[in-house]
């Protein structure tokens, strides 16, 4: 609970529940934005997560939707008590929907014995529910229980910040340069293709990386650095194909579920024209450089270097979003993300967790050099 002052804009608050040690966030909610008046009034906000006793820390903050004037006070905690009504219709509905695909894609519900307790308690703590919003509260704590930290609840308010960030001139720019020892040192930031509009930053970012490869192939190399720091995903089919020629692999020939978004998902359909990218110099050895920040689609991009020799990967363990989501959408702008699959490298092996270097470091760049120089001898 909080109270929330808006002046302009949209705003809410939001509550995160926190493991550490490995880092996993438990449960993540946030208030639809659209609940708050830019009236310069202080309004009393709610947001609903069951907490686990594994729960280290809490990380409760205000946030606004686009360019906002707002302030946030008096926050608390307190019990959670459904409400006692009945729930409408199109309540029921939606949560019928919305527990019918969590059962059957999410990784830790498909064969869960507790499955029925839990879509039971699911149901009671949506007692009179009237919207998909009075929802949220039973929709997060039920994905709170099934220990999935890449499972998300997104609120329209989710939507628009992720779609408003994404305006062409904002999109982070992929690189790739020459640098000391004839190395060709290639990064990849994060990219999320979500909507028509994405398409053409996204040819365009594979076509950056590709020219960029191509023009140093060239010249005499000693190797290659793939730097995936601080990209914490997006789609993965963009990022893996833009250094298929140097992973060594056609991403339509990846053997996990992803083919299915190529087939049947309009804005992916193109991808599935891109041809493999034969480079002269794609066998030479190959740094992959992560970080804590490298997570979801950055860690699966990371994973298609695992098992191709020779490869080595440096930094710090990464962010442990490795599973691959599914969307389901719900009513009045709600979406679900469920993770449906584990990602896995080359040979099939699963991760489940976090990626871990192969050499754990806190200079990465260093260490991959003096290998790659290791390996030119």
């Amino acid at each position: 609970i909080a109270k929330v002052r808006l002046r302009a804009g949209a705003a809410g608050i939001r509550f995160v529940a926190v493991h550490s040690e490995p880092t996993r966030r438990l449960v993540r909610v946030i208030s639809p934005g659209s609940s708050v008046l830019p009236d310069g009034k202080w309004h009393v906000l709610r947001v609903h997560g069951r907490v686990r006793e594994e729960a280290d820390y809490f990380n409760i903050g205000l946030f606004g939707a686009g360019a906002s004037d707002a302030d946030f006070d008096d926050v608390r905690l307190a019990e959670y008590k459904p409400q006692n009504r009945q729930m409408s219709a199109h309540a029921s509905k939606e949560l019928t929907k919305a527990l019918d695909a969590i059962h059957r894609l999410h990784i830790n519900a498909r064969d869960n014995k507790r499955w029925p307790e839990m879509a039971e308690r699911a149901r009671h703590d949506a007692a009179g529910a009237r919207t998909t919003a009075d929802l949220a509260p039973a929709i997060t704590a039920l994905l709170g229980d099934l220990n999935e930290h890449h499972a998300l609840l997104f609120t329209p308010e989710d939507q628009n910040a992720s779609t408003s960030d994404q305006s062409t001139d904002n999109y982070p720019r992929p690189s790739v340069t020459l640098i000391e020892g004839g190395v060709g040192y290639v990064t990849l930031p994060a990219f999320n293709l979500s909507r028509e509009a994405d398409v053409v930053p996204a040819k365009s970012y594979i076509r950056t990386v590709r020219k960029g490869l191509e023009t140093l192939d060239a010249k005499p190399l000693c190797g290659w650095i793939v730097d995936v720091r601080g990209n914490s995903g997006g789609t993965t089919h963009v990022m893996a194909s833009a250094v298929a020629g140097l992973a060594r692999f056609d991403i339509k020939d990846w053997p996990d579920q992803y083919d299915d978004y190529l087939k049947n998902t309009p804005i992916y359909s193109w991808l599935a024209t891109e041809t493999q990218h034969d480079l002269k110099q794609g066998n030479k050895p190959v740094a992959v450089l992560i970080d804590g920040q490298t997570g979801s689609a950055g860690e699966d991009t990371a994973l298609r270097f695992v098992g191709r020799p020779p490869t080595r990967s440096f930094g710090s363990p990464s962010a442990g979003f490795t599973s691959a989501n599914e969307r389901v959408e719900l009513a009045d702008g709600y979406v679900l993300l469920i993770p449906s699959i584990y990602m896995h490298d080359r040979n099939g092996n699963p991760t489940k967790d976090r990626v871990m270097p192969e050499e754990q470091t806190d200079d990465p760049m260093t260490a991959a050099k003096r290998w790659l120089s290791s390996q030119c001898k």
